[in-house]
Parts: C-alpha cells; sequence; structure tokens
C-alpha cells in the first residue's frame, strides 16, 4: 500500500470511525488513529485539528539549530 494513510472521526459522537473494512486492491491502507499526527503539506497535525505536534517540532527544530550555531566558530563583524 506504500504510503496510503486514512484516518476518520465522527465530530458529533466525539468517537473514531471504524475503517477496518476498507480496502484498496488486493491490501489495505494504514489507519491512522484522530489523535495522531500526521504530516500534511508540510504542517504536524491531527485529523481534529490539533496543532501541539507541529509546535513541538518547531521549537526542537529551533532548539537544535541554537546549538548549532553555538557551537560554530563563525561570528560575523
Amino acid at each position: 500500500m506504500g504510503e496510503t494513510e486514512v484516518t476518520g472521526y465522527d465530530y458529533k459522537r466525539k468517537c473514531p470511525l471504524n475503517l477496518s473494512i476498507l480496502q484498496l486492491g488486493n491490501g489495505k491502507p494504514k489507519i491512522v488513529m484522530p489523535w495522531d499526527p500526521v504530516k500534511y503539506l508540510g504542517v504536524h497535525l491531527t485529523i481534529t485539528g490539533d496543532l501541539t505536534f507541529e509546535r513541538d517540532y518547531v521549537r526542537k527544530k529551533t532548539l537544535d539549530t541554537i546549538k548549532q550555531l553555538s557551537r560554530h566558530m563563525y561570528h560575523p563583524q
């Protein structure tokens, strides 16, 4: 199935949909729960709209970059 992922959420009942019956060709796609983050168009989010994972990702990448730059010998004058 490669990179095929599916997810579903019932906003009225506030619960995930049962996607175990889905079948594409001879296989089943990877099922992602609504509260698990996915990367969509470069943004880490959940189907419920939670951007906590994106904030954590940006914070981690920023801190890593700061650590790398703080050890660098180059100082513009």
